[in-house]
């Protein structure tokens, strides 16, 4: 049968009335228009026009405009838009990847093996994704979620304008950030930049801007840390199970280059030290610790120095104040110490001044020169007395009490009369001193020196330098403390201490708790707020230990200090019982405000108001006076001179966090909430109870009257009630003295007499004569019924 052309709207192959797939085969099989489907259309060349779906479809090269719901093979699929409903491709290497594109076969997607993908380019893999899940790019075993490998520029985020940051998740938002518009390197938390490195190369801590005004100039320094608390500070801490120290190595090379060594010569410099404060503008030397060369430096073998230099007041750098040379001896005032100990003064004699901070204790000086005496010489001087005490004169004689020697030890005791005595018994030494009445001996046992005679020890010094009266040994007595000084006695009498002052003037003995908070005796570093000044405690034998406290005073910081400006406050603390520490009950706050509490806590520790706060179910302050007459409780509201009669300054005030409950008000008012007026009404408390006489007489006579109060404004609304006075004509019983008449005093101005009326009273009075009104308008409906009856 010769090819030709078919044309039919519908062609269905059947079987006994059953749809049968077709099966199209040749060299070229042209398909025009829509074709849909069953079975497999297949050949060598295959062409569709604009749709087919619904067949598996293979052949070697397909050309189709829309090619739907199909599987199968082609070497070659061009046209418009496919949609693979399957398809299985070969895993492909990187050489020749499953996935390819024209003209460029060896870059694409591939498997490299189970469960894997990666993408090659010219042959070689680039970037994979592993059975687990992780990218790897150039990596073919990633370890983590991403795994980058290479070398060079790793990593680059940005476009050289903006800035970018690497995040990651937490709960504070870290992130590693450059920020190329400040041209910086950041690592910052939470949007706070923790460490920068800019564009000098600087390593800026807790700052990103560099502070460029060290040394009173424009010096900028490579490692830089800021803050604005006690934690600005740099450690360095070893930890090893061994002897070795952590280290901070100040290096010096005379190299040109990063680390170079060339050796250094004798005075080279090799670190400093510097502290600096700030003038207002830059950062100025107060002070340097240098390390020098001193002398030839060989191999491993490295001669130093230490310097220590001051500023002078008035002075703009350091001048050296100290130094110690590579043999050890230190130099103070001498650049060239001769001794391990070499003093100078450069402008006149050389002195040590010895000074202390005890009760009465002299200020003395050692040195060179004996003062008020021409010859040349050593002294002890007494700086407070103005007097030497230990001499040794230009021919080698010793004087105690006597700038004149006339012997080799000249020992001048004054008018006392008394005599110097060394004297060892046993195992102890002593200096005895000793007068026509007896002897008392200055001796030292052991680590202790102790003051006795003939009745026994006095008091002591142990070896921890604790003052000890009426005991040998000291003791611990709260919270692990240890006195420096203690009293001990078997009665008031040799147990107590007392501070008095006998003067003829106003002033007292003291007994001062003081604070600082420098490190050094005879500071006057300035406190803060909180700070304990000083405390009292009082501690009672438990049976056990003396360790309890019963209760303590103590005086704390209570805002921020200022020159001549030291507010505080003082707490007063109890123990309970039951508890084994003080705990909090009152304070005395730095504006005058006393706060009592038996719960440990305030409502407001600052608040500008006294205080109670009660845990108890009972009462939170309790007001009595014994007296007959008098108040029995009086609270007064503001200044004595002004007057407050008005609903917005209260007297008293009670409510809870939702409502006011209870006010008295200043004009004499009381509001309550939802009418809760109650009052004691019980048979059981009254007596001689009988019906109430008619008031009918009484009422009668009242006048009730509209008024204001000559305290109020003219514009204030008017008032209804009675005059005391004219229902006390009537009705005497329900009258009452509302303010008794006083005289003036100095500080309160004089009352008359004011009357009042019992409201309540008045109230059932009311009551009684509209009972009697009832009753007789029901006598008068009786007569009236009677009369229209009849």
């Amino acid at each position: 049968m010769p090819y030709g052309i078919l044309k039919v709207d519908t062609i269905t192959f059947t079987n006994d009335g059953i749809d049968q797939s077709i099966n199209i085969s040749g060299i070229v099989a042209s398909i025009s228009g829509n074709l849909t489907a069953t079975g497999t259309i297949s050949g060598n060349v295959i062409r569709g026009g604009t749709t087919v779906s619904g067949a598996t479809v293979t052949g070697s090269v397909g050309q189709f405009g829309n090619l739907t719901a199909v599987s199968g093979t082609f070497t070659t699929i061009s046209g418009g838009t496919y949609t693979l409903a399957s398809g299985v491709f070969a895993s492909g290497t990187a050489a020749n990847p499953s996935i390819s594109f024209i003209s460029d076969p060896n870059t694409g997607i591939y498997s490299p093996g189970a469960d894997q993908v990666a993408i090659s380019t010219s042959g070689t893999e680039r970037m994979r994704i592993d059975s687990s899940g992780r990218l790897g790019i150039n990596i073919a075993s990633p370890g983590a979620l991403l795994d980058v490998s290479g070398s060079g520029n790793i990593v680059r985020f940005g476009d050289g304008t903006n800035t970018f940051d690497v995040r990651f998740k937490g709960p504070n938002n870290w992130a590693v950030q450059l920020d190329t518009s400040a041209d910086k390197f950041n690592i910052q938390r939470n949007s706070s930049p923790l460490v920068t490195v800019d564009s000098s190369g600087r390593l800026l801590v807790n700052t990103s801007s560099a502070r460029s005004n060290l040394f009173n100039t424009a010096i900028a320094a490579v490692f830089q840390v800021e803050g604005t608390t006690v934690n600005t500070l740099s450690s360095f801490v070893q930890n090893s199970n061994d002897a070795a120290p952590a280290n901070l190595v100040l290096g010096k090379s005379k190299g040109t280059t990063a680390g170079s060594v060339t050796v250094v010569s004798s005075g080279d410099g090799i670190g400093r030290i510097s502290f600096q404060g700030a003038d207002g503008s830059e950062l100025v030397e107060a002070a340097k610790i240098e390390a020098e060369v001193d002398g030839t430096p060989g191999a491993n073998d490295m001669p130093g120095r230490l310097i220590f230099s001051t500023t002078a007041d008035g002075a703009s750098i350091p001048t050296e104040r100290m130094r110690i040379d590579s043999s050890g001896r230190l130099g103070l005032g001498t650049s060239s110490p001769q001794q391990e100990l070499h003093i100078n003064d450069a402008t006149g004699i050389s002195r040590i001044r010895l000074t202390g901070g005890a009760v009465g204790a002299d200020n003395f000086e050692i040195g060179q020169a004996i003062p008020g005496v021409s010859n040349s010489g050593f002294s002890i001087y007494d700086v407070d007395a103005t007097a030497s005490r230990f001499v040794i004169d230009s021919s080698g004689n010793i004087g105690i009490g006597t700038t004149s020697p006339t012997n080799a030890l000249h020992v001048n005791s004054g008018a006392t009369g008394t005599s110097t005595i060394l004297e060892s018994t046993g195992s102890g030494s002593y200096l005895g001193i000793k007068n026509s009445s007896g002897q008392w001996d200055l001796g030292a046992t052991s680590t202790n020196f102790i003051l006795q005679n003939s009745g026994g020890e006095a008091l002591r010094v142990d070896g921890l330098r604790r003052l000890l009266v009426g005991t040998s040994s000291g003791s611990s007595i709260f919270d692990g403390i240890t006195p420096q000084f203690q009293i001990e006695g078997t009665g008031y009498n040799s147990s107590s201490a007392s501070l008095f002052t006998n003067s003829n003037d106003a002033n007292g003995a003291y007994l001062v708790f003081g604070k600082s908070r420098g490190t050094s005796t005879g500071s006057s570093t300035i406190v803060s707020s909180g700070d304990a000044i000083g405390g009292m405690y009082w501690v009672g034998a438990d049976g056990t230990d003396r360790n309890t406290p019963a209760a303590s005073i103590y005086a704390f910081v209570d805002g921020t200090p200022g020159a001549n400006d030291m507010p505080g406050r003082l707490v007063f603390s109890v123990t309970r019982d039951g508890a084994a520490s003080p705990t909090e009950a009152v304070r005395i706050n730095n504006a005058g405000y006393l706060k009592a509490t038996s719960t440990g806590s305030y409502i407001s520790a600052s608040g500008p108001y006294h205080e109670f706060v009660s845990g108890a179910n009972d009462a939170v302050v309790f007001a009595r006076n014994t007296l007959t007459s008098g108040y029995a409780s009086y609270l007064y509201y503001g200044d004595l001179g002004a007057t407050y009669n008005n609903t917005t300054a209260n007297f008293l005030y009670f409510g809870d966090t939702s409502a006011q409950r209870l006010v008295v008000r200043s004009n004499g008012g009381i509001a309550n909430y939802s009418a809760n007026n109650v009052n004691l009404s019980d048979i059981n408390a009254k007596k001689d109870i009988s019906p109430a006489s008619g008031t009918w007489n009484c009422l009668k006579e009242w006048e009730i009257v509209n008024f204001r109060y000559k305290d109020q404004p003219d514009d204030a609304d008017l008032n209804m009630g009675v005059i005391a006075q004219q229902v006390a004509e009537s009705c005497p019983e329900v009258i009452t003295v509302f303010q008794e008449a006083k005289e003036a005093t100095e500080d309160q101005p004089a009352q008359e007499e004011r009357l009042g009326v019992k409201d309540q009273q008045m109230m059932w009075m009311a009551i009684k004569a509209l009972q009697e009104a009832q009753l007789r308008i029901e006598t008068l409906e009786a007569e009236v019924a009677t009369l229209k009856a009849s």
